[in-house]
């Protein structure tokens, strides 16, 4: 199913477009709608792991002979702690 969600290389597209957003949001926004930024996040995030096969790019860690961290995995990463952080500390 992820080769077909991935083939037209619009859904790492429109992923993309979506975290870095919500990124903006969780960073800049403040009360409630930073909350919900930060919630939606966390799906996106696993979302873009999963969907982002075409823009992949080099391997920075190899877990095993299939599986790797990549440069564009960092996304999500960065997304996951950024999320984390809104969560845990609020509007500080």
């Amino acid at each position: 199913m992820r080769s077909e969600a991935t083939a037209s290389g619009l859904v790492p597209v429109v992923l993309l477009v979506l975290i870095v957003g919500l990124l903006i949001a969780a960073l800049r926004a403040r009360g409630r709608p930073r909350r919900a930024a930060a919630l939606l996040l966390l799906p996106v995030s696993a979302a873009w792991v999963l969907f982002n096969g075409p823009i992949e790019g080099p391997i920075l860690l190899t877990i095993s002979s299939s599986h790797g961290l990549t440069v564009s995995d960092l996304l999500a990463v960065v997304a996951v702690l950024v999320a984390g952080a809104v969560l845990l500390l609020g509007d500080r």
